[in-house]
């Protein structure tokens, strides 16, 4: 086949060999009837990897578009002119030029492999490797600690705001939001239409009754049917500190295992509410919810236990009925 700007434009006819000359070959061709050569056209033969000979047209160096049809003016080739040829480069001759290179290459590629070798049969190499995989193993366990941990540290915040919408039509409500730094959580509650206060500790892990008084000089709560004070996160510090708050509550999130009540017994002593948020997530972790309740009842037999979901609403109507009932026995008092 015959190709110009690669796009099949003629055949070749016929193939001869220049005996009269200097051993030339002729190559008769035919074109598209509608295709016609400027002077200058040269011819390349060439050939791919699977044998396959192309000839292709290289037209002179030109901005002159390349004429087609009759008339098209001069400057044309005509039926039985000669244009030189000459046999391009193929894929098979540019591959050939690089075995050199290549040949040049593999005494250099065997010392690369028995260098290679001889480090991975090292001993301290494998102890290497060893200690890398031991602390990959590390990280994966701290980072499953540190999801447990911010887990732990933002359990509150769902179950928080969807008690206060559900009960917000009945109540006036308030919250003081406890942390060691940042006004994260108050500026949720304010978004939330909520009347908020942030109390920084002062790297104090936990609040007490002096950090609640110096808040409520600052926060009116005269008005307030109901305040929540979320504490800093954490089953230590919070149990060990009196608040002055009228009911303790603890959110204890599913995710955490059933045995907190185990690890952390005075907290769920002081509590007279335990809420195990998020069972929403039962089928993906393990919680004996039997086992939990017969711990915390060990401790604490008059606590009330709570499971909730704040995604979905489960458990939230015992809840709030529970908290309506101390609300209304505190405004008896």
């Amino acid at each position: 086949p015959i190709f110009a700007n690669g796009y099949q434009v003629g055949l070749v006819k016929d193939i001869q060999f220049d005996y009269s000359g200097q051993g030339d070959i002729i190559v008769a061709f035919s074109l598209n009837d509608k295709m016609h050569l400027p002077v200058g056209t040269a011819a390349a033969i060439e050939s791919d990897f699977m044998g396959n000979v192309r000839m292709n047209l290289v037209f002179p160096t030109t901005n002159t578009p390349l004429p087609t049809g009759e008339g098209s003016g001069m400057g044309l080739l005509h039926k039985g002119d000669t244009i030189p040829g000459s046999q391009a480069e193929g894929l098979m001759a540019r591959a050939a030029a690089l075995l050199p290179a290549v040949e040049q290459m593999l005494p250099k590629l065997d010392s690369i492999l028995m260098s290679v070798n001889t480090l991975l049969a090292d001993p301290s190499i494998a102890r290497t490797l060893h200690h890398a995989e031991r602390v990959t193993a590390d990280l994966t366990t701290s980072t499953r600690q540190l999801n447990t941990l911010m887990a732990n540290l933002n359990r509150q915040m769902p179950t928080l705001l969807r008690t206060i919408t559900e009960l917000r039509d009945e109540y006036k409500i308030g919250v003081m939001e406890a942390d060691i730094d940042a006004s994260v959580d108050a500026e949720k509650m304010i978004e939330a239409g909520v009347r908020s206060i942030q109390i920084h500790t002062g790297g104090e892990c936990a609040m007490d009754a002096s950090m609640t008084q110096q808040a409520l000089n600052e926060f009116d709560t005269s008005d307030l049917d109901l305040l929540f004070m979320e504490n800093v996160g954490n089953l230590v510090c919070t149990a060990e500190q009196d608040t002055g708050a009228t009911v303790n509550v603890e959110i204890l999130s599913l995710p955490e295992g059933d045995d907190k009540p185990l690890k952390y017994p005075l907290m769920f002593t002081v509590c007279q509410a335990v809420i195990v948020n998020k069972v929403d997530t039962r089928k993906f972790f393990r919680f004996d919810d039997e086992a939990f309740i017969e711990r915390v009842h060990s401790l604490n037999p008059d606590a009330k236990i709570f499971f909730l979901s704040s995604k979905t609403g489960e458990g939230f109507d015992a809840w709030t009925g529970w908290l309506r009932e101390q609300i209304k026995a505190y405004k008896a008092e």
